[in-house]
């Protein structure tokens, strides 16, 4: 950047990297902790894409199926909300 020159910023280089996780995918997670909201639970990717998963707090701890609903961009990266299978 200082010579004027394009430099991509290295979040999104590394975005483009990632596998794709778009609304009806079925994908299996480790649930590992509470969400923001009540009854909600979290779990990563391989890729560090955060699922959070509505109604599966007391499943903490278990790998589940869930049905991702919804995905947004965020400034860290990818998040995915999901519901049980």
């Amino acid at each position: 950047e200082a010579l004027s020159i394009p430099v991509p910023s290295l979040n999104d280089l590394a975005l483009s990297f990632r596998l794709p996780v778009v609304p009806g995918d079925q994908l299996e997670v480790e649930l590992v902790k509470h969400g923001r909201e009540h009854g909600q639970a979290v779990g990563y990717l391989e890729d560090g894409t955060m699922v959070v998963v509505e109604d599966a707090a007391e499943r903490i701890g278990e790998e589940v199926v869930v049905l991702v609903r919804n995905v947004i961009k965020t400034a860290t990266g990818r998040m995915a909300f999901a519901n049980l299978q």
